[in-house]
């Protein structure tokens, strides 16, 4: 074949071909490390502000000022997390550990509570105490075994966790400093016109925003009052109970009361009434209106998520990327709502000719 005589089509299929291949291989490499990227990528959007304003008091510097955010990031965020979850993962492995040995008095407690039910209601007190007979200790056993295993396949996990950061950080230095070459680069690339782009890109920071403030703020809020509230009642294992909190917390409706409810009940009918009268009134009167009065100033202007997007999103960000699924799930949830505003007020009216 002489030079210059392939045709356009052939010349298109080679290309495409070819960027579908290279495309595969730069995902099969990059995919141990997707969902520190896209949280990096997350960060570096909705943490603009941070890098700017160190831009400006370091007279421009780029690399300086990116560096200054991140130091800040780590030493304001990081570290105090970090030292969270080692007590965190001490105080759950201690709690699991000694929880064979503190059944029988759990059991015995339980069986006092269905004695005084069965001293008023005869048949429901025998129907759950042979019920409790049959089902408490396996489901303890069961659960404090499936407990430890998870904690111990989770202190096995550090150096993937401390890769991932070491990533996710320095993913986010390079974002801080390229990042308006980077939605350049995207403009560029994208199908639709520059407008919907903006859009699109506004819709999304909008939605991240108010994520990141409601879920994350709000839960940790709910989760530090729940843990404080736990450990001036008595209640074991405070920091354990302050973070099943912050995870309930993206539950509607229900959320932290699946925990302190319970508590509070027990504490009432196992000779604790006074404690457990103050955990079920500081649980609905402070816990449970937390959301409420807190999420509306958090968002404030910004979009936020329906309540039930962000559930359903949550847990199955958990189901397909581990723990960081908790806050991935709702961000890609808040991708696809901006895509689908983007076409709800640009694209289809202009499709449909209803707008210049």
């Amino acid at each position: 074949m002489k030079n210059g005589s392939s045709t356009p089509l052939f010349k298109s299929v080679t290309f495409s071909l070819l960027l579908l291949f290279l495309l595969g291989l730069f995902y099969l490499m990059a995919r141990p490390f997707l969902v520190s990227l896209l949280l990096a990528m997350v960060a570096a959007g909705t943490g603009r502000w941070l890098y700017h304003f160190f831009y400006r008091i370091t007279g421009k510097r780029s690399s300086l000022s990116s560096l200054a955010a991140l130091v800040t990031l780590v030493g304001g965020f990081l570290v105090p997390l970090g030292a969270a979850f080692v007590m965190l993962f001490s105080e759950g492995l201690r709690f699991f550990q000694t929880l064979p040995a503190a059944f029988p008095t759990w059991v015995s407690g339980i069986e006092g509570i269905i004695a005084r039910i069965g001293r008023r209601f005869p048949q429901v007190g025998q129907k759950l105490s042979s019920s409790l007979q049959d089902f408490l200790p396996k489901a303890v056993e069961q659960t404090a075994q499936w407990a430890l295993q998870l904690l111990n396949s989770g202190s096995q996990e550090v150096a993937s966790l401390l890769l991932q950061l070491l990533v996710f950080f320095f993913a986010l230095y390079y974002f801080f400093i390229d990042w308006d070459e980077i939605l350049l680069w995207i403009d560029g690339i994208s199908p639709l016109d520059r407008r919907h782009n903006i859009r699109l890109y506004r819709e999304f920071l909008s939605m991240a925003r108010a994520i990141l403030r409601s879920t994350l703020v709000v839960g940790a809020i709910q989760g530090i009052l729940g843990g404080l509230l736990f450990a001036l009642m008595g209640v074991s294992s405070p920091i354990f109970w302050g973070f099943v909190m912050f995870i309930f917390s993206v539950l509607p409706l229900v959320g932290t009361g699946l925990v302190w409810a319970p508590v509070g009940i027990v504490k009432l009918l196992s000779g604790s009434p006074l404690q457990g009268i103050f955990i079920l009134l500081f649980g609905a009167l402070v816990l449970g209106n937390v959301d409420n009065l807190l999420r509306p100033k958090l968002v404030g202007k910004d979009t936020a998520l329906h309540p039930l997007i962000v559930f359903i999103s949550s847990l199955g960000g958990i189901g397909l990327f581990g723990f960081s699924g908790f806050l991935l799930g709702p961000l890609l949830a808040a991708l696809l709502g901006s895509l689908l505003e983007t076409y709800r007020k640009e694209m289809k009216p202009r499709w449909l000719g209803l707008k210049e």
